[in-house]
């Protein structure tokens, strides 16, 4: 009864708004599946129980906020990058502590995956390597919070100036491919990454093959494509990005 009523609420109220710039999450992430976000291309619906699970870790970050607040530490929260051409978004928080400036990331995720985590995510550092970058601190915490026994672990993230150009050079790329309709190629290792495997838009990515194509003339080979279930993505696999 219920049960049904709540996800059908969720399934009902999804929407992707029209993305124009790159978000700070799409840092490292498969320009294939950042390409078809863009096309607003067709993709997996979210699973209700994912979504209920990102609006719990939203949550948790406000309750750090608050902490940090009444810690009466120097902290400014949801910080707006400066405007830029193709990238946008806003970092948890700065936060000041004994007289020197950090950028603050925090991510939600599960026991299974917090037991073993032993530095900063890959893509987390990503991330917080560009705001850094835009912001000008060169230094970040990246705060994990384990969101079944409310654990915590952080972890510093020094500025890397030779990542941050990768990372834009490859932003940079990607743009040139959006405006020009070429579809990118698939991951060096698709379809083994992990990305792969919890890509909303795997189906489609497997019906255009491995190499790059014209958007145009693939966009109306899927366009009579069944469009699939929602399907649960396996949840040691959710953290919450907050910054699109």
């Amino acid at each position: 009864m219920l049960k049904e009523i709540i996800d059908q609420f969720y399934i009902d109220n999804q929407t992707d708004k029209p993305q124009t710039k790159f978000y700070m999450s799409d840092a490292g992430k498969c320009h294939r599946a950042v390409f078809f976000k863009f096309k607003q291309a067709p993709a997996k619906k979210k699973d209700p129980v994912n979504m209920r699970i990102f609006e719990a870790g939203e949550w948790l970050h406000r309750y750090i906020y608050n902490v940090l607040y009444q810690s009466k530490i120097g902290v400014v929260t949801e910080v707006p990058m400066p405007p830029d051409d193709i990238i946008s978004g806003r970092t948890d928080a700065i936060v000041s502590i004994k007289g020197e400036n950090y950028v603050l990331d925090i991510k939600t995720i599960n026991s299974f995956q917090f037991k073993f985590l032993q530095g900063g995510k890959p893509e987390h550092q990503f991330q917080v390597q560009l705001y850094m970058h835009f912001l000008k601190i060169h230094k970040a915490i990246l705060l994990y919070i384990d969101k079944d026994k409310q654990d915590l672990k952080e972890f510093i993230v020094e500025y890397d100036v030779k990542l941050v150009k990768t990372l834009l050079d490859g932003l940079n790329g990607l743009k040139d491919q959006i405006e020009k309709n070429i579809v990118p190629g698939v991951l060096i290792d698709y379809p083994e990454n992990w990305q792969c495997s919890y890509c909303s838009y795997r189906p489609i990515c497997d019906l255009a093959g491995k190499n790059e194509l014209k958007w145009n003339d693939f966009k109306e080979k899927i366009s009579e494509a069944p469009q699939p279930d929602p399907v649960p993505l396996p949840i040691e696999n959710l953290t919450l990005p907050l910054d699109n």
